[in-house]
């Protein structure tokens, strides 16, 4: 019990709401000088892009005409698509789609000419498209890209 009192007061919580069982008490693993053991660096794996040539964009009678993408990559991949336009504040969207699937922007033809387009990206399965410098997820049109799990 003096041990768990220890713990609270170190922990900076009240006494009265620690178990009084040590064992139900979930401890991170700590240095020498007392100091939390870091979590280990995740490994960040990167493969290069897909081209886009293998996603077929048109507008699709059968769903409003809204403009759309088909999977013709021949495996199934995440797509992203961003606006050209840099005045667009929609930012980027997408999803995955398997191969020979396709899927929806929900934009006009207006609507696509106003955004001046899309941009897009595409990656393997479970991969999203990120900056190759800041490994930070794409948000421009006009941005390189690797992907990365």
């Amino acid at each position: 019990m003096m041990n768990t009192m220890l713990l609270a007061l170190s922990l900076g919580l009240a006494t009265a709401a620690l178990p009084t069982a040590p064992a139900a008490i979930a401890l991170q693993p700590a240095l020498a000088d007392g100091a939390p053991t870091p979590a280990a660096p995740r490994l960040q794996v990167t493969v290069p892009g897909l081209s886009a040539s293998c996603i077929r964009s048109y507008y699709n009678p059968q769903m409003y005409n809204w403009y759309s993408f088909q999977n013709n990559c021949g495996q199934a991949v995440h797509l992203v698509w961003i606006a050209n336009n840099p005045s667009d504040s929609f930012g980027p969207s997408g999803g995955d789609l398997g191969a020979g699937q396709s899927t929806s922007t929900g934009w006009s033809v207006s609507e696509i000419q106003q955004k001046q387009g899309l941009s897009i990206f595409v990656c393997p399965a479970g991969y999203i498209p990120v900056d190759p410098n800041s490994h930070q997820m794409v948000h421009s049109a006009t941005q390189g890209f690797v992907c990365q799990q």
